[in-house]
């Protein structure tokens, strides 16, 4: 149920950090990421650009033809870019590992998020560097301001984005400490959602999240001073409309896919009219 809620209730600038924030705060559990002596962060993956947010969001934002045109994604770019989002699938889906987590020991769990995260840094890399190969300076550049926007105070979780800011280790702990928080507020508020699917509920909802996003952003930005606010507003570049998510699709290639379904149904259903008469 939670699932089918997540394409309902907001728009795409905090669906992203709606679901990647329910995920991890299941999955993590209240877990942190903590600096080594030598400053590199570590503990929870899917972070910065060899994270799993990196080039995997990348590839995802490119699915989207309001980004692609953006960017002034050119045709023989397109047909690359869609290779290496087809290319990266398919090795996903070779090394994936389907155990369900509940049905291991604890040990055992523990152990497969590692592999999970070690695999999703792997791809991401690999993703970040193949794009970086197909697309321009400027093309990378904007793609990544709007990867920023999109992910908003979440991108400073970002190795890349920290370093640049300059964020230090007694920053780093406000900053994680507002998100465990605003986590579990997020987590309330879909538990409350459970069970209601009527278009006033939607409202509500998207009107409830849009609250809730707007307060995780204040509390994390307020943590910054004002010079590393001014330039990690500057490092999102000119203000990109996303486009609202469609029902029926999350994408370019959904909305091809979509469009093959549903041209399939009438036939079928032709097909059995005719057996009927």
């Amino acid at each position: 149920m939670q699932k089918r809620w997540f394409p309902l209730l907001a728009g795409v600038v905090f669906t992203t950090f709606i679901v990647t924030t329910l995920v991890e705060a299941q999955d993590e559990g209240p877990q942190r990421r903590r600096r080594d002596r030598g400053g590199q962060r570590e503990g929870r993956g899917g972070r910065g650009g060899a994270g799993p947010r990196g080039g995997g969001d990348l590839l995802s934002l490119l699915r989207i033809e309001e980004v692609r045109t953006e960017i002034k994604l050119e045709k023989g770019q397109e047909e690359s870019v869609d290779e290496i989002a087809k290319k990266l699938r398919g090795e996903r889906g070779e090394r994936g590992d389907r155990r369900n987590l509940r049905d291991l020991s604890e040990e055992e769990r523990t152990k497969m998020r590692a592999e999970r995260r070690e695999a999703a840094e792997k791809r991401a890399a690999e993703a970040k560097k193949m794009l970086a190969g197909v697309l321009d300076e400027q093309q990378m550049k904007r793609l990544n301001q709007i990867k920023i926007q999109v992910e908003g105070v979440r991108a400073l979780s970002d190795d890349e984005v920290a370093a640049k800011l300059e964020i230090t280790d007694e920053q780093q702990g406000k900053i994680e400490a507002a998100e465990e928080a605003n986590r579990e507020k997020m987590r309330e508020a879909m538990q409350g959602r459970r069970g209601r699917r009527d278009s006033g509920d939607r409202e509500a909802a998207m009107k409830k999240m849009e609250e809730l996003r707007k307060s995780a952003e204040s509390s994390v930005l307020e943590i910054l001073t004002k010079e590393q606010q001014a330039q990690f507003a500057a490092m999102q570049g000119e203000k990109f409309d996303m486009p609202q998510p469609r029902f029926g699709g999350r994408g370019r290639g959904d909305r091809q896919r979509g469009d093959r379904q549903r041209g399939d149904r009438p036939r079928r259903n032709r097909d059995r009219q005719n057996n009927d008469e």
